[in-house]
């Protein structure tokens, strides 16, 4: 899955080099700073290149309540007016973090504590349509589509033996960290600011 993910970032970088309107230059206000909230990608905010008034590339850092992360991605604008459609492909991955912290605070429950949830990370691509509104200055946008998401299970050994601690049935064991890949519905609303 990174090795997909990379694919991905870097086709779409390669869109933005060699895309462009017939060679337009990058307009004054080309570079900006991006803020969002949405899932799967938790709190971002990024840096901005528009390189032609449809294409924007953007890189950045995250935090979805537990780790970190980095994104990267490029957007298409259909067209550059005030109120456009766009299109949003990224990849980027949130590190590993205790996401036990982030389940006590939704659930109220301060002893909650599962060993999977302790080196809790994951990769993930993006594809999204979506709305803008604004274009030289300020653009809002929400954004819709479809997350791919692989993340390596850590711990489920010690899960699965707690679970297991008062069976005299046979014990299950737990070898290796398994992979477990999602695809899922995603959104994201933010803003990007031009200087």
């Amino acid at each position: 899955m990174t090795q997909r993910l990379l694919c991905i970032f870097v086709f779409s970088l390669g869109l933005v080099l060699v895309g462009g309107e017939e060679g337009a230059r990058a307009e004054d206000g080309s570079v900006g700073l991006m803020v969002d909230a949405g899932l799967p990608d938790g709190v971002s905010g990024s840096l901005v290149w528009r390189a032609t008034p449809r294409i924007r590339a953007h890189g950045g850092m995250g935090y979805n309540g537990f780790a970190p992360g980095v994104r990267a991605g490029v957007s298409l604008a259909a067209f550059p007016y005030f109120i456009t459609p766009t299109a949003t492909v990224e990849a980027g991955r949130f590190f590993q973090g205790n996401a036990n912290t982030l389940a006590q605070m939704v659930s109220g429950d301060s002893s909650f504590d599962e060993p999977v949830l302790r080196e809790f990370g994951y990769d993930f691509a993006n594809a999204h349509l979506g709305i803008e509104l604004g274009y030289s200055g300020m653009t809002f946008y929400v954004h819709g589509g479809m997350s791919a998401l692989q993340m390596r299970v850590r711990n489920l050994d010690e899960t699965l033996a707690a679970s297991f601690e008062d069976s005299e049935g046979p014990k299950l064991e737990v070898r290796s960290d398994p992979v477990v890949r999602v695809i899922a519905p995603s959104a994201r609303a933010g803003f990007v600011y031009y200087f």
